[in-house]
């Protein structure tokens, strides 16, 4: 996995992923964050392309706030937030998918 394959907008992603981990005291960067930071960028073509699938991008946030909740809160060790194995897979099946579509970058439709 070559992350200097990430789009701009899918580079900001994990980074916007990894500060919201790292806000809620998490040791780990879930794909809950990345989903989280995809549904938390308007001006990305997440919005528009859940809209047009007649799915509301807040419907999901929603639930998903309420999942980062549960998730357990570490105090007092170091501040650096370690990729988790399911957020691993989930770039890797990102990288697959851009492959498949002989896309050369990944983008957040691929990281959705």
């Amino acid at each position: 996995m070559d992350l200097n394959k990430l789009t701009l907008r899918s580079r900001e992603a994990v980074t916007a992923a990894q500060r919201v981990a790292s806000e809620r005291a998490h040791q780990e960067l879930l794909p809950e964050h990345l989903l989280h930071a995809l549904l938390s960028d308007p001006e990305g073509v997440i919005y528009p392309l859940l809209h047009s699938l007649g799915v509301s991008p807040r419907a999901l946030r929603d639930p998903l706030e309420e999942r980062l909740e549960r998730v357990p809160k570490v105090y007092g060790g170091a501040a650096d937030v370690r990729m988790s194995r399911a957020a691993s897979e989930a770039l890797d099946r990102a990288f697959s998918e851009a492959s498949a579509l002989t896309d050369e970058y990944v983008s957040t439709e691929h990281l959705l």
